[in-house]
């Protein structure tokens, strides 16, 4: 069975729909343009500013991307689950006899470890000490059947005494370290043995020993002892991070992209009144992986030699544990079995909007009001795929990625949608607000399902002094999207704009949605001669990609917007 990485699946499956913008003026001063003036897309924005558009014809094509998880898949070993494999089977080496049953050792492979806590506590003055070493001789020498019964009543007191537990902690600890060259002759991983006596409680290792005497323990069973395993403590580094960034895209992964391009025509009618027209393309996806509603835990099988053992991978805060459980609970809640189909849902919008505005101002004793409307025709071919993928930790079966097939149930919508939106403008300030879709238009899929274009209500301002332009927008809803992990956006950014002369403008700014977590969003741009308009944004965060998936391996940001557009002016 040919397997591809989970970063392969996801990535095939993304993009998003909300208010995009379309206009490099606005996209590079923090996407505000509800009250810009001489916004060339302002059919786009705001219907009612076309007014101040100047005469011309202009035409934009560009893309955004978001990524959630996704791109740091590329960074994993797929060597992965053999790292596991190998990690478990030195907890079993510490713990069960190997090369020491000749010896007739009665701790296993830390044996030497228990002879030196004995040497040094046989006689301790501290009560508790003295009573753990002569537990452990009296085991050794099968003197006494009261070994377990003296773990368990040190146990119980290790509940209230913190200070004991720290005690016997650090007395294991330096019989560890006095018996390196045995630990090592026996192929005994001293460090991981300090890690486990150091990361979890002194009764947890007790209750290690206390299964492991005679060394004839299964791995399940000293797994279990050790209780909810920090990954740090058994794992390299690498393996630990492999496994956070696998858990981390399993529950919460994301690809948001959106491709846009647009064409709009502006003519003014007279002094106070102005008609524009346009064309506006997009492609609008969303895709998740998601796990099986019944069978929604991360589950790994581990083989160590003939035994298996089962690890479920769970976070407290931000650390990630495993706990040993029974092959009934991999059998009936892994996501990562052969057989269980888990969720790969997308969702798809191809638009094509050919909107045709009208708007009028209206002198007031102080400043200007302008009023406009616009009227769009709108064709929208809607797919819908939901399917199931067999997802193991070394990847899934590339025939459940087979798409082609569902790709041919698109359902085509023909409606109408109506924005409106009024400029107020004094002197150099104006402020803007902006309806989009009032009549809420519904986009039908083919299983009878449908979503609605929900009211987008903005308000901008913006101000002119000298050659700078400032604008500032916010959203005042919360737009709906495609997107299943984050439904919901409301943005709010501004810039500013400085014209060196008739021939050349530089533009930055900033944006930042509240809904999401792209973080921080940096946009900047310039435009030449009045023809050529480039803008570009990039969020601060970023993801590692592998030079496998990047041709050399880089920091790619999270969020990536890149813009085109040419104009022709009269």
């Amino acid at each position: 069975m040919k397997k591809i990485t989970l970063f392969s699946l996801i990535c095939a499956n993304a993009l998003a729909l909300e208010f995009i913008g379309v206009g490099n003026d606005s996209i590079s001063m923090g996407y505000a343009g509800v009250a810009l003036k001489n916004n060339d897309y302002a059919l786009y924005y705001n219907p009612s500013s076309i007014i101040y558009t100047k005469n011309g014809i202009n035409f934009t094509f560009g893309a955004n991307f978001y990524q959630k998880n996704l791109l740091e898949l590329s960074n994993i070993s797929k060597d992965t689950n053999k790292n596991i494999e190998n990690s478990v089977s030195k907890i079993k080496n510490i713990f069960t006899i190997s090369t020491a049953r000749a010896n007739n050792d009665k701790f296993g492979n830390i044996d030497c470890v228990i002879d030196d806590f004995i040497a040094r506590n046989l006689n301790s003055n501290n009560e508790d000490l003295n009573l753990l070493a002569n537990a452990f001789n009296d085991e050794k020498n099968h003197n006494s059947n009261s070994f377990d019964d003296t773990i368990i009543s040190i146990q119980d007191k290790l509940l209230q005494d913190k200070g004991l537990n720290d005690l016997i902690r650090q007395e294991l600890l330096i019989s560890t370290n006095n018996t390196s060259n045995e630990l090592n002759n026996l192929g005994v991983d001293k460090a991981l043995l300090e890690n486990i006596i150091n990361d979890y409680d002194t009764s947890n290792v007790l209750e290690v020993i206390k299964v492991s005497k005679d060394g004839n323990a299964s791995l399940d069973e000293l797994l279990l002892s050790i209780g909810n395993i920090d990954l740090k403590t058994f794992l390299d580094n690498n393996t630990t991070n492999d496994l956070d960034l696998i858990y981390n895209a399993v529950y919460d992964n994301e690809i948001n992209a959106n491709i846009m391009s647009a064409i709009t025509y502006n003519q003014s009618l007279s002094s106070n009144s102005a008609l524009s027209l346009g064309v506006f393309n997009g492609i609008h996806i969303n895709t998740y992986a998601g796990l099986n509603s019944n069978k929604s835990s991360l589950i790994i099988k581990v083989k160590d030699k003939d035994e298996f053992v089962y690890l479920k991978l769970f976070k407290i805060g931000d650390k990630l544990y495993a706990s040993s459980v029974s092959e009934s609970e991999y059998l009936n809640n892994s996501a990562l079995q052969k057989g269980v189909k888990n969720p790969l849902k997308a969702t798809t919008l191809m638009t094509t909007e050919v909107p045709i505005a009208y708007a009028n101002s209206f002198a007031l004793p102080f400043g200007e009001l302008s009023v406009g409307a616009s009227f769009k025709y709108m064709n929208i071919k809607a797919y819908s795929i939901n399917k199931g993928i067999e997802l193991d930790i070394n990847g899934i079966n590339s025939s459940d990625l087979n798409i082609r097939k569902d790709l041919n149930n698109a359902r085509t919508t023909n409606t109408i949608g109506l924005d409106f939106g009024l400029l107020y403008s004094y002197e150099d300030f104006s402020t803007g607000l902006v309806i989009k879709n009032i009549n809420t238009p519904k986009i039908k899929f083919h299983n009878n399902e449908y979503i609605r274009l929900n009211h987008q209500i903005r308000l901008g301002f913006a101000y002119m002094y000298d050659k700078y332009t400032f604008a500032f927008d916010s959203d005042l809803t919360s737009n709906n999207t495609l997107s299943t992990r984050k439904p919901k956006s409301q943005l709010l950014g501004g810039g500013i704009k400085y014209n060196f002369n008739d021939s050349f403008n530089l533009r930055g700014g900033f944006a930042y949605d509240l809904k999401k977590d792209e973080g921080l969003i940096l946009t900047t741009g310039f435009n030449l001669f009045n023809v050529f308009d480039l803008a570009l944004a990039s969020g601060l965060k970023s993801s590692k990609c592998d030079k496998d998936v990047c041709k050399v391996s880089s920091q790619i940001p999270n969020y990536f917007d890149l813009r085109l557009a040419f104009s022709y002016s009269w």
